[in-house]
């Protein structure tokens, strides 16, 4: 487990997480990385709950999507936060492992891709990377 980060609560702020990914263990490998009061992780397995979640106003600092999801594609989803104006960071993360999907995802805006299965480190280096932003 990885420990606190004191610059990932600043001024006591909360970072919230939003996860959207249709496989839960990737959300309790997420928690891992995570381990700390000052992050707090919302787990969605569709885009249709995540986007009422975004649209209702509660404040995201960053959001990790997957992109192969039943009825929608997290690329879709990009695509709607970008076309919204919501400016969160968003990390794809994706069991496609081409150049192709990578570059189409960062095109669509997204800050960083990283294929699955994924080192606990590299998951870690891309959230508190963008988080200390």
């Amino acid at each position: 487990m990885y420990n606190y980060i004191p610059w990932a609560m600043e001024n006591g702020k909360i970072k919230n997480i939003i996860l959207v990914d249709d496989d839960e263990a990737i959300f309790h490998t997420i928690q891992i990385v995570l381990n700390g009061p000052e992050y707090k992780l919302v787990y969605f397995s569709d885009v249709p709950s995540a986007i009422r979640h975004i649209k209702s106003g509660k404040g995201t600092d960053l959001i990790i999507l997957d992109i192969m999801m039943p009825g929608h594609s997290g690329l879709d989803f990009l695509d709607m936060l970008r076309n919204e104006g919501v400016k969160v960071p968003v990390i794809v993360i994706s069991a496609i492992d081409t150049a192709r999907a990578a570059v189409k995802a960062l095109k669509k805006g997204a800050a960083d891709y990283i294929t699955k299965p994924f080192e606990l480190e590299d998951i870690k280096e891309a959230i508190y990377g963008l988080l200390k932003e």
